[in-house]
């Protein structure tokens, strides 16, 4: 029927607005045992009728596999790790009227992270065109720009934290 984004949010909302919406369904699927409880809740079925799948987003991150280690984002990580470095990971959200998602001298920035002993892994959303500050980027220090080409959950369980504003990321990442 309707695959929801990121979170149950929004099916909370369209059983509020349009209840309708929201009932008679035979089967629904869950990403995990917590989202099938509250998909059982939302969509007025028993637990019987939810089945646990999982998540494509962030099944990579139950997998053992040296796939990571080729990965050169992981490498760098690596490398702060091993100068007591904390990493962060900062996926700002699209956004479709081009403006900026960083309203910040990147150059400040690294500067702050070298005091703090903190690195920071910038992950530009996929369709994110803004160019103009990459070079300030990618010649920092502590700044390390995420190709886009690369899975960015494969990041999830090597970084200490997520900063973001309100990209769905962050209920994968949690």
């Amino acid at each position: 029927y309707r695959l929801y984004h990121g979170s149950p949010f929004e099916r909370i909302l369209l059983r509020i607005l349009l209840p309708w919406h929201v009932t008679n369904y035979d089967l629904v699927i869950a990403s995990s045992i917590q989202h099938a409880v509250q998909a059982s809740q939302f969509f007025f079925v028993s637990m019987h009728d939810v089945v646990e799948t999982g998540s494509p987003r962030t099944d990579i991150l139950f997998k053992t596999t040296n796939q990571g280690s080729y990965n050169p984002a992981t490498r760098w990580i690596q490398k702060c790790r091993h100068n007591g470095r904390m990493v962060c990971l900062y996926m700002p959200t699209f956004r479709d009227n081009r403006t900026p998602a960083f309203p910040f001298s990147w150059r400040e920035l690294d500067e702050i992270c070298a005091r703090q002993q903190i690195s920071i892994i910038i992950r530009l959303h996929p369709v994110d065109r803004s160019n103009s500050e990459i070079k300030e980027i990618t010649h920092s220090k502590h700044l390390y720009l995420h190709a886009r080409q690369e899975d960015p959950a494969l990041l999830f369980g090597d970084t200490d934290c997520m900063i973001t504003d309100y990209s769905s990321a962050v209920y994968d990442y949690m």
